[in-house]
This record gives C-alpha cells, sequence and structure tokens, in this order.
C-alpha cells in the first residue's frame, strides 16, 4: 500500500514538472522569438533611416526585458538536453543586442556593422529553431531522429 502511494507521489511530480516544463519552454520560445523580432525591425530600422526611434527603441527594451527574465528562470527547468541549445541561442542573442546597442549610439562603421548584424540575424533563427525542436523533442511532442546507418 505504502508504495503504491510512494508510486503515485511520483507520477504526480513527474507530471507537475512536465507541465511545468511545457510552459517555461512556451514562455521562452514566445520571448527569445519577441526580442528576435525587435533586433530585426531595429535592423530595419537603421537600413531605412540610418538611427532608431524612440518606439523602436522602447519596444527593444520591453522585449529584450521579458526575454532575460525567462531566459533566467529557464536555467531552472530546462532538461540537461536543452541548455546548450539554450547557451548557443542566448549568446546570439546577446551578441545581436550588443551590436543593435553600439550601432544606436556609435554609427562610424555602420555599413560593416550592418552586414555583420544581418549576417548574425540569419543565423539566430536557427539557433532558435533548433531550441525549439530540442524543446519539443524533451517534452516528447517530437520523435528524436536517429542518424542514419551506414
Amino acid at each position: 500500500m505504502e508504495r503504491h502511494r510512494e508510486e503515485d507521489r511520483i507520477r504526480e511530480w513527474d507530471s507537475r514538472l512536465l507541465e511545468d516544463r511545457r510552459a517555461a519552454y512556451t514562455r521562452l520560445n514566445a520571448t527569445a522569438r519577441a526580442a528576435r523580432d525587435a533586433l530585426a525591425g531595429c535592423m530595419h530600422g537603421f537600413r531605412q533611416t540610418g538611427t532608431l526611434d524612440d518606439t523602436q527603441r522602447a519596444d527593444l527594451e520591453e522585449r529584450w526585458s521579458a526575454y532575460v527574465v525567462q531566459h533566467a528562470e529557464s536555467h531552472m527547468i530546462v532538461s540537461d538536453a536543452v541548455l546548450p541549445l539554450l547557451g548557443a541561442a542566448n549568446g546570439s542573442l546577446r551578441r545581436i543586442y550588443g551590436l543593435v546597442k553600439r550601432l544606436d549610439t556609435d554609427q562610424s562603421e555602420q555599413a560593416e556593422d550592418l552586414q555583420e548584424l544581418s549576417r548574425r540575424m540569419d543565423g539566430l533563427w536557427d539557433r532558435l529553431t533548433d531550441l525549439r525542436d530540442e524543446m519539443r523533442r524533451d517534452l516528447g511532442v517530437t520523435a528524436r531522429v536517429e542518424a542514419p546507418s551506414r
């Protein structure tokens, strides 16, 4: 009887952990993509006018702040399989954010920096997709794909 209660508690804990992880992954995916969209909007703003307006800056800071909070929370719940991809995506986002901030304050090398920003934005999409795909695998939504045998 006691063994059954313990098994029930373990199943309940596992179920709660999976639900918490699913919710965290959903929030992380949404905030990371929102930050990416704000960064892309900044890139387009620089291309069109050479600068950002106050609305673009405020939007970027709001989305960036939400992402930073969610990224920190996620470190407490992501699986070991997801953690490296989270780090890679976060590193890309941080480098792009830093480049956007530099472009906003110092426009002396803007042409080169815009090319670098565009290159980094292209790579970011892949990192966010890889992160999303691993989170889905971790939740059991998508099956793991095994490497083909040779």
